[in-house]
């Protein structure tokens, strides 16, 4: 009898290891093939094996680690912290039941150092974000007192995720929305998938001929020339240019597209357009090649004030990169390559200008084209 049952939990502890086996041997393959890629350079690659890997045994902690390292080299920021937090977790919990191996402890503090730095990053322009909330609150009461009350929850939302602890918001959007505001699920450290841009059927407008560049202005006109069919934009390091487009007839709505190559990873390009809130703004929107996202308010002064940095995927390294400029009658959209990037609820008429700018560096520039919104 004793015999039997000793068999039976041999048998049992057997059938045990080979359930963990048949959950841990398709990680590890695919873990192993990531962690080739990743030392080949091939980043995008490596970031696909290895969520296979977390998938096939989300205790991976290896696997979760260097899932975050390609996001990492891939700028993907906000899917890179919620790696690093996965496996400094499980490395946490871990500790608690057993002694680190010295390899397991390595990656504890690589972890820790890497979501410090992360953290530190997005905490760069809060304080102009808090401002830019501010703002957005008074368009909120405007806007509720027209009875837009769609319009007014997006509102809500965009002045929540720009300033998490504004009450006013919240409250505001407890009253429209009939329910409290619910947080976004931060424990993933994941972001919403990109929505592709729409593409329009309207026929865009070309404010490029292709051979010069008539019709447009510059208060440095010696930073622009024509290159073959291409603008040419060159600004010193730490420098801005512009060049806008004469015509001042464009209004609510519009979709501004243009093509563009940098000549460094640090070089921004993008566009600039004005608005009227209160009163006239000029807002300048631009990407580089290391997927940094910059919108900056210029005023009349030529002062350059940041409102929001992100991190932008599947920016081109020196390649074409597309940016479109879509407005709405209630929105501001940014698209990169057809992703999009950032929206903004506004209850603003667009006037004055549009045009294309160029910061640290040389920027060919292929396409400009405008094409109205149905």
């Amino acid at each position: 009898m004793i015999r039997k049952k000793t068999f039976l939990i041999v048998l049992l502890s057997f059938a045990l290891s080979l359930s963990v086996l048949a959950q841990t041997a398709p990680s590890q393959t695919a873990y192993v093939k990531g962690k080739k890629f990743f030392d080949e350079g091939n980043y995008t690659e490596a970031m696909n094996s290895f969520l296979k890997s977390v998938d096939a045994d989300s205790a991976n902690i290896n696997a979760h680690y260097m899932l975050g390292e390609s996001y990492y080299k891939l700028k993907m920021n906000t899917k890179a912290l919620g790696s690093y937090n996965k496996a400094y977790d499980l490395i946490v919990k871990q500790e608690k039941k057993t002694a680190l191996s010295d390899d397991v402890a390595a990656v504890r503090d690589r972890s820790g150092k890497k979501i410090m730095e992360l953290d530190e990053l997005s905490k760069d322009c809060a304080p102009a974000q808090k401002e830019y909330a501010k703002k957005l609150l008074k368009v909120l009461e405007k806007s509720r007192k027209a009875n837009k009350t769609a319009f007014s929850i997006e509102l809500c939302r965009e002045i929540i995720s720009l300033d998490p602890q504004s009450e006013d918001a919240k409250k505001a959007y407890k009253e429209l929305a009939g329910k409290a505001f619910e947080e976004p699920d931060s424990t993933q450290g994941q972001a919403k998938p990109p929505v592709a841009a729409k593409s329009e059927k309207v026929e865009a407008r070309k404010l490029f001929n292709g051979t010069d560049i008539e019709g447009w202005a510059s208060s440095s006109p010696d930073s622009w020339k024509v290159d073959g069919s291409e603008i040419v934009g060159q600004s010193v390091f730490g420098g801005m240019t512009f060049l806008a487009h004469k015509e001042n007839a464009y209004k609510n709505c519009y979709k501004l597209i243009i093509k563009m190559k940098a000549e460094s990873a640090v070089t921004k390009a993008g566009v600039v357009f004005g608005i009227r809130d209160d009163a006239v703004k000029f807002f300048a929107a631009s990407i580089n090649e290391n997927g940094d996202f910059f919108l900056q308010e210029i005023n009349r002064d030529g002062e350059v004030k940041q409102i929001q940095k992100a991190q932008v995927e599947g920016v081109k390294k020196q390649d074409w990169n597309e940016m479109a400029l879509i407005i709405t009658a209630d929105t501001v959209r940014i698209d990169v390559n057809n992703i999009k990037i950032l929206e903004a609820p506004s209850a603003i008429d667009i006037e004055c200008l549009v045009g294309i700018m160029v910061s640290n560096g040389t920027v060919s520039f292929s396409s400009v084209a405008i094409e109205p919104i149905e």
